[in-house]
């Protein structure tokens, strides 16, 4: 990530330096259980968000295993402020008011829930957050410029931000760059 790239020695040039540096991460957390499932057997849902009027903004329903006898509910996927506010809770806090919205979407199924497993991807060396909300502009133009021979390829630098695609979409930018980089250097002088 373009913060973490921005606090190591380099030699980037001070416009490059300080566009990496204005970079910033979003912040989410998440939260998943396993349960029976419930939502299947008895709400017909088989994958997707439920979103809910509750500081947990929304359920992830698994679209994998369909009609197995137990499955992994994300019970809560919170970002922005929301996710700062859940970041600070602990996995105890966290799990109790997913639960609370579980129950809200499906009464009397809070107790199906168990195992609750937590992240705040603020808190996990090497990356320190999801994704950069960098959109096109003076930085974003900037960072997708090759640095002399240094080019930079991410989620983050597409216009599908946060997403594998995204990566991919960028990746593929980044190599044509480079391929074209070195037919520009290689070439006959004439």
């Amino acid at each position: 990530p373009a913060p973490l790239l921005a606090r190591t020695e380099n030699n980037f040039s001070p416009p490059f330096q300080q566009a990496l540096a204005s970079v910033r991460l979003d912040a989410a957390t998440k939260l998943a259980w396993q349960s029976e499932r419930f939502w299947e057997r008895e709400d017909h849902i088989y994958g997707g968000l439920g979103y809910l009027e509750h500081e947990v903004r929304f359920l992830w329903y698994p679209s994998n295993g369909l009609n197995t006898r137990e499955g992994v509910l994300v019970g809560c996927y919170n970002t922005g402020a929301l996710a700062l506010a859940s970041g600070a809770q602990s996995i105890a806090e966290r799990a109790e008011k997913s639960r609370a919205a579980v129950e809200l979407a499906h009464p009397g199924r809070g107790a199906l829930l168990r195992h609750p497993v937590s992240v705040n991807w603020k808190d996990i060396p090497f990356t320190e957050g999801p994704w950069a909300n960098l959109y096109p502009g003076q930085t974003y133009d900037h960072l997708n410029t090759p640095e002399g021979r240094v080019h930079l390829a991410g989620d983050w630098l597409s216009q599908i931000v946060g997403w594998q695609e995204g990566a991919a979409l960028s990746a593929q930018r980044a190599v044509l760059a480079i391929v074209a980089q070195a037919r520009e250097t290689s070439a006959p002088r004439l």
